[in-house]
């Protein structure tokens, strides 16, 4: 998987890859159209977004934010969503959705870690087994000691 496209994209165009990643997601499908615009679109003017591509189409996306602390206490409080001016209020990473109906959560999330976050770590809600929503710190992986 690849997050490289030849040709520059329109906001329309990464809002449409997205909007069709959602529907392709069990969890993101539930979705109003109204919910785009505190879903992804902050995310996508302040270029806090990535798009993930396989060979023919969208695979994922990541939407990201740095919060403030006040912020960070409302999400780990369970909150997700932020005001537009909440997105770039603050130093703290948060990952705010990961949309990756065809898997590779995991690979995305060191790319990330390694591209996006500079290898710091940052936080982000996941899902229980039993579906309680909670809160993990993603921490990157040490450099391998394999030549």
């Amino acid at each position: 998987m690849t997050d490289t496209n030849p040709a520059p994209k329109t906001v329309a165009q990464m809002l449409g890859e997205i909007t069709w990643l959602m529907t392709q997601s069990p969890i993101h499908k539930q979705l109003f159209i109204g919910d785009l615009e505190w879903f992804a679109m902050p995310a996508i003017l302040v270029e806090q977004f990535r798009i993930f591509y396989g060979p023919n189409s969208p695979a994922a996306v990541a939407l990201w934010a740095m919060v403030s602390e006040d912020t960070e206490e409302r999400l780990k409080a369970g909150a997700n969503k932020l005001r537009a001016d909440e997105w770039q209020g603050g130093d703290r990473p948060w990952l705010i959705e990961l949309i990756a109906p065809f898997g590779a959560q995991d690979e995305i999330l060191a790319d990330l870690s390694n591209t996006v976050f500079g290898g710091k770590p940052f936080s982000f809600h996941t899902a229980t087994p039993d579906g309680q929503r909670v809160v993990k710190v993603y921490e990157a992986a040490e450099p391998s000691t394999l030549n």
